[in-house]
């Protein structure tokens, strides 16, 4: 028997295996478990970066610089716990056989308050795992390198990197501006909160993180991204540059017909970290040099290459290479809605866009890429409102088929588009009021993701270009200003392995793809174990009658939100009348987890998953469904080939603990 390298690995903490297999509702379909032989081993986890004392405590100090460890917590005099607050190992690049990320900090607290409509003063809260209030979780993305043969990840320390002459590491990664004040970003102080996006070439390695601006969203404001540069080789900081952008997802070497190569980003516009999402869309190559990478071009090295008219796309996701039927190469690319879709005319929704044929020298300002759609997500969806809602996923190309899939924001989706087109139907309901309606429309506008598989041959007839539907749903839920009706989806497809979410409704995300050995890896982004963990601390889940709900359970004393040390307040003092319970069981953050929890499927199994599919015509088999066996895991984000082995970076809702903070997990199949 051949033996992977996984056994192997330096710092194995966790191997698995798993014999389980996607539910299915489809009699037709198969059912029973599949076995599988993949492991799976932890080779990295987020270091320490804070020693938590207790909520708002006046020693709670975030210090990623210090070398922090689990010991230190546990020696410590006062009660304490070892905080790691990076929880998405989020933009990454390769470098050799280093994986090179930045993170994002502590991002569930706000994905409960921004998209699953709690009210911020009740995601304040401690768990055994996770500490979520507000005055701690200001906590700024950090840049890290993981070197895969030593199994460490280092924190990219100012102290210890070298700067290019006229550059101060230091100061750039801790400020960042305010606001935009006539055109000017004005400002200082630390904000750079994330790094979304990472990319590699020819050893210079750039990182584009987040500030959250104080913006108008009604006026033309413009977004606001970092950018960092690195040299890998000798480990010197280059320098940074500010692009007027909302956000970025990823930055890809694509090879052009002569054999060159660039790295290709685009930048657009995004409303889910906070942004006014009023930015332009755009498509960059990069054509600066080793020596000077943030010169030439039009924006700081890099040269725009799209048009015009992709201003009226949303952000795009993903991009991926693809022969046309006559071998020309062709761009395909992923975006999310519009923030201003319905609002005003000519902005686009979720879309598929495919591009003109490369240039021998790759796209330029001078021969730039011009996209028309081959597939838009209201082809799929039945509801105008909810389809507005919809965002484009990962997509990875395999054997001429492209493979995709989608994602939905929580209740910043289909919920709120609703709720806008129907003012008058689904009115504001106070803090901690159950609502009958509200239930309903948290419920019914719900979508978890949807995979889908399509064969790249139709770019000379783009309208015949027809996607099979992998996972996803028969029928949704639409409602025509009156009532609430099911319909069968707008493409006339049943899916061919199972229902979306994988077969967790909880599933809303196909965060990463990948294709590897033959194989095509999906890795969702699942919300039950974050929520999970705040209603078990709350209460277990019963009925869903509102009287029920507070018929005998034992709850905790009204909790406090704090703005800061020694300045909480209890939350029946905020909403009057009202308790921290109250408040917690009456959104639609409650209302979707406890309908979850009754739906046929692995919704109560808390952790990302992960699945692969192996061939054509059989459903994909599952590699983990509960986070690798760490239920804090609650997303699959990334993933990297180094040295042939495959492996993926996780976000999580934990921050407190041993097996808090992202992680980095290798993953193959044993060979007979």
């Amino acid at each position: 028997m051949k033996v992977s390298k996984i056994s192997n690995l330096v710092g194995l903490v966790v191997i698995g295996t798993t014999l389980i297999a996607c539910s299915n509702n489809d009699d037709n379909n198969p059912t029973s478990p599949l076995e599988t032989n993949y492991k799976y081993a932890r080779t990295t986890i987020a270091p320490v970066d804070e020693i938590y004392y207790g909520r708002a405590h006046v020693k709670n100090e975030f210090a990623p610089y210090k070398g922090l460890t689990d010991e230190d917590a546990a020696n410590d005099l006062l009660p304490a716990k070892a905080r790691r607050n990076g929880s998405y190992a989020w933009g990454v690049a390769e470098y050799g056989n280093e994986v090179w990320f930045g993170s994002l900090n502590n991002g569930w607290c706000g994905w409960m308050m921004k998209h699953l409509k709690l009210p911020i003063y009740s995601t304040a809260f401690d768990s055994d795992i996770l500490a979520c209030n507000l005055v701690d979780i200001r906590r700024p993305g950090q840049l890290y390198i993981y070197d895969v043969t030593k199994g460490k990840t280092e924190i990219i320390d100012p102290s210890k990197f070298n700067n290019a002459a006229g550059q101060n590491y230091a100061y750039d990664i801790t400020t960042g501006p305010t606001a935009i004040k006539d055109g000017q970003y004005v400002g200082e102080e630390a904000k750079t909160y994330g790094f979304r996006s990472a990319g590699q070439f020819d050893g210079i390695v750039f990182f584009v993180g987040h500030a959250n601006l104080s913006q108008d969203a009604s006026a033309a404001a413009e977004g606001f991204l970092r950018l960092f540069a690195f040299n890998a080789e000798t480990r010197t900081y280059l320098g940074k540059a500010d692009f007027p952008y909302d956000s970025v997802r990823r930055m890809t070497i694509l090879k052009h017909p002569d054999g060159s190569q660039a790295l290709y980003t685009f930048m657009g516009p995004d409303t889910s970290l906070g942004q006014a999402g009023t930015a332009g869309t755009v498509g960059l190559r990069w054509v600066g040099t080793k020596e000077a990478p943030l010169t030439g071009g039009d924006l700081h090295g890099f040269e725009v290459v799209t048009t015009a008219d992709f201003n009226y796309e949303g952000l795009p996701g993903e991009f991926v290479q693809t022969p046309d039927e006559k071998g020309s190469s062709r761009l395909v690319v992923t975006t999310w809605a519009h923030p201003k879709l319905g609002k005003d005319e000519g902005y686009q929704g979720g879309r598929m866009l495919a591009s003109n044929p490369m240039p021998q020298n790759g796209f330029s300002k001078a021969d730039p890429i011009n996209f028309e759609m081959i597939f838009s997500t209201d082809d799929y969806e039945v509801d105008a409102n909810i389809a507005k809602g919809y965002e484009m996923g990962a997509m990875t190309m395999h054997n001429g088929y492209l493979y995709f899939g989608t994602m939905h924001v929580g209740h910043s989706g289909g919920y709120d588009k609703v709720k806008q087109a129907f003012p008058d139907v689904f009115p504001a309901v106070g803090d901690g009021e159950y609502s009958k309606t509200e239930q309903e429309l948290s419920i019914n506008s719900w979508r978890a993701s949807s995979l889908f598989r399509m064969k790249m041959d139709k770019f000379l007839t783009p309208e015949q270009f027809k996607p099979e539907l992998l996972y996803g749903y028969d029928k949704m839920w639409t409602f025509d200003g009156n009532v609430w009706a099911e319909k069968p989806n707008k493409l006339g497809l049943s899916p061919k392995f199972g229902p979306a979410g994988w077969g967790e409704p909880l599933n809303v995300y196909a965060w990463t793809a990948v294709t590897h050995n033959n194989k095509v890896y999906f890795g969702g982004f699942d919300l039950g174990s974050g929520i999970r963990d705040y209603y078990d601390l709350v209460r277990g889940v019963s009925t869903p009658q509102a009287d029920e709900r507070r018929l005998g359970l034992e709850t905790k004393q009204p909790d406090s939100f704090c703005m800061g040390p020694n300045n909480c307040v209890g939350v029946e003092y905020i909403v009057s009348g009202k308790s921290w319970f109250d408040v917690a069981v009456n959104n639609p953050m409650f209302y979707i987890y406890e309908w979850a929890m009754k739906q046929p499927g692995a919704a109560n199994k808390s952790g990302a998953d992960l699945i692969v599919f192996e061939d054509l015509d059989n459903p994909a088999k599952v590699i983990t469904y509960n986070g690798f066996g760490n239920s804090g895991n609650n997303g699959i984000r990334n993933a990297s080939i180094i040295d042939g082995e495959l492996y993926f970076g996780t976000s999580t809702y934990s921050n407190l603990g041993s097996n808090a903070g992202f992680e980095f997990y290798n993953v193959a199949e044993e060979q007979e």
